[in-house]
Formats: C-alpha cells, structure tokens, sequence
C-alpha cells in the first residue's frame, strides 16, 4: 500500500511543484521509481484489503487477460476510427462533433479489436501450448 500512496504522490507533485526545474530531473524520477519498486513488491506479495478485492474484481481481471491484445492494437485506433466511422454514419463523419465521444470511440473500437484477438487468435494459440513439445 506503501507504494501506491508514493505513486499517487509524486506523479502530481512532479506536475504540480517542480515542474520544469532541475529538481524535477532529478527528485521526480527518484521517488517514482521508489513508488513503482514498492508497488511491485506489494504486487508480488499479494495485496489484500480493499485494493486486493479490486484487483480481483471479475472484468479487471478480464481487461488483464486482453491487455496484450489493446498495447498493441490502440495504436491502430487512429487509423481505423475514422475509416470505421465514415462507413457507419450517415453524413460520412470522421470525426465526433466533442473530444469526450472521440475518446471513448478510440477506446471503445480498441477494446473491441483486442476482444477479437484475444477469442479469434491469442486463445486458440495458447491452448496449442499444452499440446506441442518444447524442445531447448
């Protein structure tokens, strides 16, 4: 817990207090590296509490399982979402009218890019795991 309460401390204070001066080259990554050692012990040693529930929240795990799947594909979302967008509107818009609808589009047509990897491609190859010999 340790580590989280760091994390959600020096990332603001490194916008908020010392931005933009040698301390925030120096002190910033310091203490965000600290954060991120004591979250990933905390990580390794099983949380418990509320934050261990919530990371063993059903569709948190599920996100996890698919999250391959979106690092590599909503980096496409830029190219496919207007292309998709144009098809399926009636006045041919590339773009939503407001930010807010553009990101959730973005998010939602990754989401569903990294399901369709996930069930179509990344299962059936993990599940020929089991099957095949592995040779050194």
């Amino acid at each position: 817990m340790t580590g989280l309460f760091l994390l959600c401390t020096a990332v603001p204070a490194q916008w908020l207090l010392l931005s933009g001066n040698f301390w925030s080259a120096v002190f910033a990554p310091v203490v965000q590296s600290v954060a991120f050692v004591a979250l990933i012990d905390g990580a390794a040693r099983g949380f418990g509490g509320a934050a261990g529930r919530v990371l063993l929240w059903r569709p948190l795990l599920w996100t996890g399982q698919i999250s391959y799947g979106l690092y590599l594909l909503h980096n496409f979302s830029h190219w496919w979402a207007p292309r998709i967008l144009r098809q399926l509107t009636r006045y041919r818009l590339s773009y939503f009218p407001t930010e807010i609808l553009n990101v959730l589009y973005l998010v939602a047509l990754s989401f569903a890019a990294a399901i369709a990897s996930w069930y179509l491609l990344e299962r059936p190859l993990n599940r020929l795991k089991g099957r095949l010999a592995y040779v050194p």
